[in-house]
């Protein structure tokens, strides 16, 4: 439940399909866009966006450094850590259903975790990082990395390392963790009765027309539009497999 959904997202991400249509600019506008200064050895695209259409994009700068593929307007990125921000979207479109609550104890969507300290977090709280419950989950991946790509359940991971006690009073702290985010999937899984990938595309993805945008499965062929990641482009030092 770490890595084997990787979501990936479009090069624009703005629901975007491949063939995107971007709306000419003003000489002027576009020239004092393109005099902005990226970061030096930045890979990727800089767009700018109004009232919700994209009127000018960038390609910058390398999908594969190694096999010398530049980025494109059809080039995927792994979205990593950003992906809690579409995790936190589909948990809002169920409070507007009303098929959740931010306010309840995480324990009234999983009965079958620790009593004593789950009917102590809210559902706001694993959401704001703020649940007090210790991150065991990140701390066993340095020393068991298959989890990364483990078939292993979201429930199956929260009952493995979410029963620690309490580090803070929930809300009273923060520790950005792991944890939290196996529990929200948890959560979504449970009540949906659907996948967390399913939840998510059918919640979020679909209704703002993202059909660039998905989760990589385990057994899939490579992705040939997908960019690698890197920790340093300057050299080129990967932080993970591209696929």
């Amino acid at each position: 439940m770490i890595d084997r959904r990787m979501l990936i997202a479009s090069g624009l991400a703005f629901g975007a399909t491949s063939a995107l249509a971007v709306k000419p600019l003003p000489a002027a506008k576009r020239a004092a866009i393109e005099a902005i200064q990226l970061p030096p050895g930045f890979n990727g695209t800089f767009a700018y966006a109004r009232n919700g259409r994209i009127e000018h994009a960038r390609y910058v700068g390398m999908a594969d450094v190694e096999a010398g593929r530049a980025i494109s307007p059809d080039t995927q990125f792994k979205w990593g850590s950003a992906s809690k921000w579409l995790a936190s979207t589909t948990v809002l479109r169920l409070v507007e259903q009303k098929r959740l609550s931010l306010d309840a104890p995480i324990t009234a969507y999983l009965p079958d975790f620790r009593h004593d300290t789950g009917k102590q977090v809210l559902l706001k709280h694993v959401l704001s990082n703020t649940s007090g419950i210790p991150d065991l989950l990140t701390r066993q991946l340095a020393k068991e990395p298959a989890l990364r790509t483990t078939d292993a359940s979201a429930a199956t991971m929260v009952a493995r390392f979410g029963d620690g006690d309490l580090s803070f009073v929930p809300g009273k702290g923060w520790d950005y963790g792991a944890i939290n985010w196996a529990i929200v999937a948890a959560i979504i899984e449970r009540v949906t009765g659907a996948t967390f990938p399913q939840s998510v595309a059918k919640l979020v993805l679909r209704p703002l027309s993202m059909t660039a945008t998905g989760f990589a499965q385990p057994g899939q062929p490579p992705m040939p539009n997908l960019a690698a990641a890197y920790g340093s482009s300057m050299p080129p030092v990967r932080k993970m497999a591209p696929n």
